[in-house]
């Protein structure tokens, strides 16, 4: 058997539960700034998120731009208005 000098492992959705720590992120986060978060704004936070990915996958955008980018075009939406102030 050949020398390995790299091992990779797809530990996402084995090792590691992935959408169950998206769910908790983004309930923390939205909770956090003030903003509802029900299943439609989910769905549609999901459905962006999903175009942004394949959009880096193909090279039309940087992995940063995926990261901010979803919720700035989420948030503008109009379908939000927070409960309390930032804090």
């Amino acid at each position: 058997m050949g020398n390995y000098t790299t091992l990779l492992l797809d530990v996402d959705g084995t090792l590691l539960d992935f959408e169950e720590a998206e769910r908790v992120a983004l309930e923390v986060t939205f909770r956090r700034h003030g903003y509802p978060l029900d299943h439609s704004i989910k769905k549609m936070y999901h459905s962006i998120n999903r175009t942004l990915w394949k959009q880096f996958e193909r090279g039309e955008i940087s992995r940063e731009q995926v990261i901010y980018s979803r919720f700035v075009d989420l948030i503008p939406s109009g379908r939000y208005r927070r409960r309390r102030p930032y804090i």
